[in-house]
């Protein structure tokens, strides 16, 4: 090898830039696609084994690694899912599991071997994070059509799902108040716009996660605030004037779509036009753009009159996969129409059309962003409380995921049913209690409840532990993005199973690198 080459070599070594490659590819590689995350970590990989050989420090680095508490506690969540195995049936399903946590077991290490991570690299770390991220959501929203952000807002994210994509949204706002917020009135611009940016984002996504998560932020940064002096004080006060503006805006909207008439039975028509009877079902409260849904309804002679205006059957699915009849119906309910010949006959063609097409309204709605997905919501609410199928709605779908776990974990309360027989018990519990469809079978949607029922209380404990002992090291407590990072983590661990993912992991083990493991060593006991 000539000399230039060597050098470079040499360079490459003895300034450890692979490893720091292995962290600009992991902050990229987070918004914009699994792949780039997965070679991220195999650089990670491959720069600490060059790392030990050229140094030959491999006792040092285990040494490193068996004396960082934290570490080691992340470490352990591998361990405690492998162990389980042993009581799981479901061998193949655990390893599979397994495999996607598999940087559990080394990344810890890596991170707490290696030198700390100076805070001018934590902070190279995040602006590259927070570039990617809001390359993701600006390429996302131009390539959009306006038809489908209307529609299918939710989908609009071209790299990762729209949960995920809220997450690093917020985690991308609290990297840049932490580290662009004092450095100068033109980075301070800049934060603002791209913090507006997200804010709208989030809003266009209808991403009611993200709002509800943004306002715990809010709320705990605000009460932190509130203690100093100046202009932080101020911004606490206007933090919770804000917290509590939202709030109230969220609750006088129930407060109007949950707002019913009493209806009294006797004063409506019995009659069609055609003098075929109406039957009527006050007690059933679902209502479409403020009319009620179970009011004059014929439903012979609105599936007859619905055969002379298209193909469809109504009693399949429409475009979208939901159930023809009910979208027909909150169709002419949202008119004002009755359910019957004379309310079918009176749609236009288009219309008609718009039906077919899995549209439930015919009624343009006046609002948009987070307005619009709280009435979704509350609709998904209300038609649970009237019986209607849970698997028709992503948020009725989870409350029934959850009592699955709960009860699964009632029935192994002490050390659970160990993560291989996740799967086969879920749907077991499904099949039993026969209220989801099978199509709509899935996870428990919750990590906590996950961990209950694959560890019962006293891995449940443990994971607890794990999590939120390191509060207990007096520089992690003062560090904001770490409290932050444990506010947003523990918020997506209630609607999600953010470890069984490869995305939702992959999140997990950054942050707990930048946050904590990449920075904090017990002799100094400080983190960047």
């Amino acid at each position: 090898m000539s000399q230039g080459p060597l050098k470079l070599v040499l360079r490459i070594l003895d300034e450890r830039w692979l490893y720091f490659l292995g962290w600009w590819g992991m902050a990229a590689g987070l918004a914009t696609g699994r792949a780039i995350v997965s070679i991220s970590i195999m650089v990670l990989s491959g720069a600490w084994l060059f790392d030990g050989l050229y140094r030959k420090d491999f006792k040092q680095k285990w040494k490193a690694f068996t004396s960082n508490h934290p570490a080691l506690l992340i470490t352990s969540m591998f361990t405690l899912y492998a162990l389980s195995l042993l009581y799981s049936d479901g061998i193949e399903s655990g390893l599979k599991v397994l495999n996607t946590l598999f940087p559990l077991l080394f990344l810890p290490m890596i991170y707490a071997s290696m030198p700390a991570l100076s805070k001018k690299q934590v902070e190279n770390i995040a602006w590259i994070h927070i570039s990617f991220v809001l390359f993701s959501t600006l390429l996302s929203y131009v390539v959009a059509s306006p038809e489908l952000i209307a529609a299918e807002p939710r989908n609009i994210s071209l790299f990762v799902n729209h949960i995920r994509l809220s997450l690093l949204i917020l985690m991308s706002l609290v990297l840049m108040l932490r580290f662009g917020w004092d450095k100068g009135a033109a980075l301070r611009i800049g934060v603002l716009l791209a913090s507006l940016w997200f804010l709208f984002f989030l809003w266009v996504i209808q991403s009611a996660t993200g709002f509800a998560i943004l306002l715990l932020l809010i709320l705990v940064g605000s009460v932190y605030t509130l203690g100093r002096k100046g202009l932080a004080r101020w911004m606490g006060i206007a933090g919770l004037v804000s917290v509590f503006g939202m709030t109230a805006w969220v609750t006088n909207s129930a407060a109007d779509y949950f707002d019913r008439e009493v209806v009294d039975v006797n004063t409506l028509e019995s009659q069609t036009a055609l003098g075929n009877p109406y039957v009527h079902w006050p007690e059933y409260t679902l209502v479409e753009n403020g009319h009620r849904l179970w009011l004059y309804v014929s439903m012979d002679e609105m599936k007859a009159a619905w055969a002379e205006r298209s193909a469809m059957d109504p009693m399949e699915e429409d475009l979208k996969g939901q159930p023809l009849i009910g979208t027909l119906m909150r169709y002419l309910t949202s008119l004002d129409l009755r359910k019957d010949a004379e309310g079918v006959m009176t749609l236009s063609d288009e219309q008609i059309l718009e039906i077919e097409q899995g549209v439930t309204s015919g009624v343009p709605s006046t609002k948009n962003g987070l307005g619009k997905r709280l009435d979704v919501l509350f609709y998904e609410i209300d038609a649970y409380r009237n019986g209607h199928d849970p698997s028709l709605s992503s948020f009725t779908r989870r409350l029934e995921y959850w009592k699955a776990g709960l009860s699964l974990f009632s029935q192994h309360p002490l050390i659970g049913i160990g993560a291989g027989n996740v799967h086969q018990e879920l749907d077991q519990e499904y099949d039993r209690s026969g209220v989801l469809a099978s199509s709509a079978w899935h996870l428990i949607h919750n990590q906590f409840i996950t961990f209950l029922a694959c560890f019962g209380i006293i891995g449940f404990l443990w994971m607890l532990y794990v999590h939120y002992s390191p509060l207990r090291i007096p520089s992690l407590r003062k560090e904001v993005l770490y409290v932050a990072f444990l506010l947003v983590l523990s918020a997506s661990y209630l609607a999600e199973d953010t470890l069984n993912t490869q995305a939702g992991l992959s999140f997990f083990i950054f942050y707990q690198g930048l946050c904590v493991l990449a920075v904090y060593r017990p002799e100094e006991s400080t983190s960047s």
